[in-house]
């Protein structure tokens, strides 16, 4: 399938977000929007349904094919997760050690948070069930995304045709929308069973929108007029500042992705889009997105220690109140720096053989 390199590029601006509010300990720059984080994982979430429907809706035809669809989600994503997985385990039993020899802390005791349940549903990508977010903190759209996946994969399957697909998951859409409003529930979870339909939502979301860019019809013209695209904007601003509507964003996030469907490099916003870093960094999107939190984690305890920074409950007990401004530019160019270069050779020796 030819790559559609906005795309990637939007993949790009996305992990770079999280990435920057991950690495701000709330009371600096980021105080006021870690939305943006939430704001950006939703595209992801939008953009993995509109691509899975756009390489796997016409080839999922039998039961050999769905099982062919399983594998490659299941190694373009569960490697990578329990690697991580292990090293944050690893990093609870160096705590261990080191409390009890040395009498040193790191901001949570070992195995306070991240204990043996939520390592085994870690393990067996169910995370996303569970009350608090543990271990490698973004790892719980790793749980809903991989679940998702497998949804989908049977339901296409099972009603094969598009128009049949397409009603089936119109239905379970309409019947997310209304259990989050009879609940009265805010559309953007991290946990629990809320968490994983607020995913689902998205992941039919962005399947939808690969229809419709699929079949180019008007409705496809219409959505990347540039007027439209502006007023969906500054609907985007709108729904933002309001909870009850955040369900909506997701819509706004599929037109966003037709649109990126159908510039090209000859404007501002082409040019953009198909900056060779955006482009790079969105291939890299994943394992950045799962090793970034980890990096930071260590560079955060060893600055702390080194500098004797006072620790502060945020982010599952992991940052801290940076003191010094100066060391705290540092630490984020240096998690960024090696976050990227690990992802970079992760992505080539390993990643790139099963995508």
């Amino acid at each position: 399938m030819k790559k559609i390199l906005p795309l990637q590029s939007l993949r790009g601006i996305c992990v770079l977000v999280v990435i920057l509010v991950h690495f701000n300990p709330y009371n600096g720059f980021f105080l006021h929007i870690p939305i943006l984080a939430s704001i950006s994982v939703l595209i992801f979430l939008v953009l993995s349904g509109f691509i899975i429907g756009k390489v796997y809706q016409y080839k999922i035809i039998d039961k050999k094919s769905l099982i062919t669809f399983y594998k490659k989600r299941f190694y373009r994503m569960y490697p990578l997760h329990i690697l991580f997985l292990f090293l944050f385990l690893l990093i609870e039993f160096s705590k261990l050690y080191i409390e009890n020899k040395y009498s040193i802390f790191a901001n949570s005791k070992a195995f306070e948070t991240n204990d043996i349940y939520s390592f085994f549903s870690h393990l067996f990508l169910i995370n996303i069930f569970n009350n608090i977010v543990t271990f490698n903190l973004p790892a719980w759209t790793v749980s809903a995304e991989f679940l998702s996946s497998l949804f989908f994969g049977i339901v296409c399957l099972i009603f094969k045709k598009e128009k049949n697909i397409f009603y089936v998951l119109l239905i379970i859409l309409f019947l997310i929308f209304f259990i989050f409003k009879y609940y009265e529930k805010n559309f953007i979870q991290y946990t629990t069973i809320f968490g994983f339909l607020s995913v689902v939502y998205c992941f039919i979301i962005g399947y939808f929108f690969f229809l419709i860019n699929d079949k180019k019809n008007k409705l496809y013209y219409f959505l990347i007029n540039h007027v439209f695209q502006f007023l969906n904007l500054i609907l985007i601003c709108i729904l933002i500042k309001i909870k009850p509507f955040h369900i909506f964003l997701p819509i706004c996030f599929g037109i966003i992705i037709i649109y990126l469907t159908s510039i090209n490099n000859k404007n501002l916003i082409g040019k953009i889009f198909f900056n060779n870093f955006l482009i790079y960094t969105g291939k890299i999107s994943y394992t950045l997105y799962i090793s970034h939190y980890l990096v930071y984690w260590l560079y955060t305890q060893l600055f702390r220690h080194i500098f004797n920074l006072e620790s502060t409950d945020s982010f599952n007990n992991t940052l801290f109140v940076d003191q010094n401004l100066s060391i705290y530019l540092f630490k984020i160019i240096l998690s960024f720096i090696t976050s990227y270069l690990i992802s970079d050779v992760i992505y080539n020796k390993f990643e790139k053989k099963f995508i």
